[in-house]
């Protein structure tokens, strides 16, 4: 009976042993930041995943889009303007299995 088996990836019973140097958790975080020069533009966009070892295949994602909801123009067509679309926020929760 081996009694170092869990530091690698089989167990004493020929199955696969738990990871021992993984973190509980895993966290992602992403920000966007654009900025134009000449007519001024700015956006944010920004979003954070966690993905908690202890629940295999799970990930909580919050994210952002146009964060400070901020009107400008992405488009023009003579006098008109079209804007860029409002502020929103977004949640997923998946599940890979």
């Amino acid at each position: 009976m081996a009694t170092n088996c869990n530091a690698n990836f089989v167990d004493q019973f020929g199955g696969i042993a738990r990871p021992v140097r993984a973190p509980d958790y895993t966290i992602n975080v992403q920000a966007r930041y654009k900025r134009v020069l000449g007519p001024v533009e700015t956006t944010l966009n920004a979003g954070v995943t966690l993905a908690p070892t202890a629940i295999d295949g799970l990930s909580l994602t919050v994210s952002c889009r146009n964060c400070a909801d901020k009107n400008y123009p992405v488009s023009s067509l003579g006098i008109l303007q079209f804007l860029d679309r409002p502020g929103s926020w977004d949640a997923q929760v998946r599940y890979r299995f």
